[in-house]
Protein backbone atom coordinates (compact mmCIF):
# COMPACT_ATOMS: atom_id res chain seq x y z
CA UNK A 1 0.00 0.00 0.00
CA UNK A 2 2.99 2.44 1.13
CA UNK A 3 4.05 1.64 -2.22
CA UNK A 4 1.42 2.58 -4.37
CA UNK A 5 0.95 6.05 -2.86
CA UNK A 6 4.41 6.49 -3.50
CA UNK A 7 4.10 5.37 -7.03
CA UNK A 8 0.47 7.70 -7.21
CA UNK A 9 2.25 10.74 -5.86
CA UNK A 10 5.59 10.25 -7.80
CA UNK A 11 3.44 9.96 -11.13
CA UNK A 12 1.07 13.04 -10.04
CA UNK A 13 4.61 15.34 -9.83
CA UNK A 14 5.83 13.69 -13.14
CA UNK A 15 2.31 14.27 -14.92
CA UNK A 16 2.53 17.95 -13.32
CA UNK A 17 5.69 18.39 -14.88
CA UNK A 18 5.40 17.28 -18.67
CA UNK A 19 1.83 19.61 -18.01
CA UNK A 20 4.14 22.63 -16.90
CA UNK A 21 6.53 21.44 -19.65
CA UNK A 22 3.99 21.59 -22.06
CA UNK A 23 1.87 24.85 -21.32
CA UNK A 24 5.69 26.66 -21.73
CA UNK A 25 6.12 25.33 -24.84
CA UNK A 26 2.55 26.23 -26.00
CA UNK A 27 3.29 29.86 -24.49
CA UNK A 28 6.58 30.22 -26.37
CA UNK A 29 4.86 28.97 -29.47
CA UNK A 30 2.24 31.24 -29.11
CA UNK A 31 4.17 34.15 -28.33
CA UNK A 32 6.26 34.24 -31.10
CA UNK A 33 3.09 33.80 -33.77
CA UNK A 34 1.95 37.14 -32.26
CA UNK A 35 4.85 38.81 -33.51
CA UNK A 36 3.72 38.89 -36.76
CA UNK A 37 0.67 41.84 -37.65
CA UNK A 38 -0.63 42.90 -40.60
CA UNK A 39 -2.95 45.99 -41.05
CA UNK A 40 -6.29 44.97 -41.87
CA UNK A 41 -9.34 47.68 -42.60
CA UNK A 42 -12.52 47.33 -40.70
CA UNK A 43 -15.66 46.24 -43.04
CA UNK A 44 -17.84 48.41 -44.45
CA UNK A 45 -15.63 51.28 -43.79
CA UNK A 46 -12.06 53.71 -43.91
CA UNK A 47 -10.66 52.44 -40.28
CA UNK A 48 -7.58 50.15 -40.11
CA UNK A 49 -5.69 48.52 -37.43
CA UNK A 50 -3.05 46.39 -37.21
CA UNK A 51 -3.68 43.18 -35.71
CA UNK A 52 -1.73 39.22 -34.95
CA UNK A 53 -1.71 37.80 -37.55
CA UNK A 54 -3.16 34.63 -35.73
CA UNK A 55 -6.26 36.19 -35.71
CA UNK A 56 -8.31 35.76 -38.91
CA UNK A 57 -11.80 37.20 -39.84
CA UNK A 58 -14.90 35.28 -39.42
CA UNK A 59 -17.99 36.42 -41.44
CA UNK A 60 -20.16 34.61 -39.62
CA UNK A 61 -19.28 36.06 -36.91
CA UNK A 62 -18.18 39.71 -38.03
CA UNK A 63 -15.08 39.41 -35.86
CA UNK A 64 -11.32 38.23 -35.99
CA UNK A 65 -10.76 34.88 -34.05
CA UNK A 66 -7.91 33.35 -32.64
CA UNK A 67 -9.53 29.83 -32.51
CA UNK A 68 -6.20 28.15 -30.43
CA UNK A 69 -7.03 31.05 -27.42
CA UNK A 70 -10.31 30.85 -27.64
CA UNK A 71 -10.06 35.23 -28.13
CA UNK A 72 -12.13 37.38 -30.70
CA UNK A 73 -12.21 41.26 -31.91
CA UNK A 74 -15.00 42.67 -32.51
CA UNK A 75 -15.30 46.01 -34.12
CA UNK A 76 -17.78 48.53 -34.36
CA UNK A 77 -17.41 52.02 -36.22
CA UNK A 78 -20.06 54.47 -35.11
CA UNK A 79 -20.18 57.04 -37.86
CA UNK A 80 -22.59 59.82 -36.45
CA UNK A 81 -21.94 58.90 -32.77
CA UNK A 82 -18.89 60.97 -31.19
CA UNK A 83 -15.43 59.94 -28.59
CA UNK A 84 -16.75 61.40 -25.76
CA UNK A 85 -20.54 60.59 -25.81
CA UNK A 86 -19.81 56.97 -26.54
CA UNK A 87 -16.95 57.08 -23.36
CA UNK A 88 -19.52 58.36 -21.11
CA UNK A 89 -21.68 55.83 -22.04
CA UNK A 90 -19.53 53.08 -20.51
CA UNK A 91 -19.88 53.04 -16.50
CA UNK A 92 -18.94 50.77 -13.80
CA UNK A 93 -22.61 50.39 -13.03
CA UNK A 94 -23.74 49.46 -16.43
CA UNK A 95 -20.81 46.99 -16.47
CA UNK A 96 -22.18 45.10 -13.34
CA UNK A 97 -26.03 45.13 -14.21
CA UNK A 98 -24.01 43.01 -16.92
CA UNK A 99 -22.32 40.41 -14.94
CA UNK A 100 -18.99 42.18 -15.20
CA UNK A 101 -17.11 43.40 -13.17
CA UNK A 102 -14.60 47.08 -13.63
CA UNK A 103 -10.96 46.73 -13.33
CA UNK A 104 -9.60 49.78 -15.00
CA UNK A 105 -10.12 52.80 -17.14
CA UNK A 106 -7.09 54.54 -18.75
CA UNK A 107 -7.19 57.57 -20.99
CA UNK A 108 -5.06 57.81 -24.10
CA UNK A 109 -4.89 58.71 -27.79
CA UNK A 110 -4.01 56.38 -30.54
CA UNK A 111 -0.63 56.73 -32.94
CA UNK A 112 -2.45 58.74 -34.97
CA UNK A 113 -3.53 60.83 -32.43
CA UNK A 114 -7.19 60.09 -31.80
CA UNK A 115 -8.54 60.78 -28.30
CA UNK A 116 -9.05 57.14 -26.45
CA UNK A 117 -10.20 55.21 -23.71
CA UNK A 118 -9.52 51.62 -23.09
CA UNK A 119 -11.41 49.71 -20.20
CA UNK A 120 -10.60 46.67 -18.70
CA UNK A 121 -12.94 43.68 -16.96
CA UNK A 122 -13.30 40.26 -16.52
CA UNK A 123 -16.61 38.41 -16.41
CA UNK A 124 -16.59 34.23 -16.10
CA UNK A 125 -18.19 32.30 -18.97
CA UNK A 126 -20.40 28.99 -18.29
CA UNK A 127 -18.66 26.22 -20.88
CA UNK A 128 -21.36 24.85 -23.07
CA UNK A 129 -21.09 21.80 -21.10
CA UNK A 130 -21.98 23.39 -17.95
CA UNK A 131 -19.54 21.63 -16.28
CA UNK A 132 -17.10 24.66 -15.45
CA UNK A 133 -16.82 28.11 -15.76
CA UNK A 134 -14.07 30.03 -17.91
CA UNK A 135 -12.73 33.22 -16.65
CA UNK A 136 -12.20 36.45 -19.68
CA UNK A 137 -10.62 39.27 -20.06
CA UNK A 138 -12.49 41.80 -21.94
CA UNK A 139 -11.05 44.97 -23.22
CA UNK A 140 -13.39 47.97 -24.59
CA UNK A 141 -11.29 50.41 -26.51
CA UNK A 142 -12.97 53.50 -27.73
CA UNK A 143 -11.24 55.95 -29.30
CA UNK A 144 -12.58 58.51 -32.01
CA UNK A 145 -13.34 62.64 -32.52
CA UNK A 146 -16.50 65.01 -32.10
CA UNK A 147 -17.82 63.28 -35.22
CA UNK A 148 -17.44 59.52 -34.90
CA UNK A 149 -16.16 56.86 -33.25
CA UNK A 150 -14.87 53.45 -32.98
CA UNK A 151 -15.36 50.82 -30.51
CA UNK A 152 -13.20 47.29 -30.38
CA UNK A 153 -13.85 44.91 -28.28
CA UNK A 154 -11.02 42.55 -27.07
CA UNK A 155 -11.99 38.96 -24.88
CA UNK A 156 -9.56 36.36 -24.11
CA UNK A 157 -8.58 33.50 -21.24
CA UNK A 158 -7.70 35.19 -18.27
CA UNK A 159 -4.82 32.21 -18.36
CA UNK A 160 -3.75 33.71 -21.68
CA UNK A 161 -3.28 37.24 -20.25
CA UNK A 162 0.39 37.50 -20.26
CA UNK A 163 0.41 36.47 -23.93
CA UNK A 164 -1.87 38.58 -25.04
CA UNK A 165 -3.19 41.15 -23.56
CA UNK A 166 -0.41 43.44 -24.56
CA UNK A 167 -0.29 42.43 -28.40
CA UNK A 168 -4.04 43.30 -28.36
CA UNK A 169 -3.54 46.65 -26.50
CA UNK A 170 -0.62 47.01 -29.45
CA UNK A 171 -3.15 46.76 -32.05
CA UNK A 172 -5.91 49.22 -30.20
CA UNK A 173 -3.31 51.95 -30.19
CA UNK A 174 -2.97 51.72 -34.34
CA UNK A 175 -6.83 52.61 -35.42
CA UNK A 176 -6.40 54.83 -37.98
CA UNK A 177 -9.79 56.62 -39.59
Amino acid sequence: MRIFKGFTLLSCVVFLAAAGLTFSVNAQSASSSLSGSSRVTIPGSEVTMELPNVYQYDEGQGAWVYAGASSGISVQVLKTTGFETLSRAVTKEKLEKQQMKFLSSEELSTGSGLKARLFQMSMTVQSPSEEKAVDFIRMVFICGNDQMSTMVTANFPKVTESLLQEPLRTSLLSINF
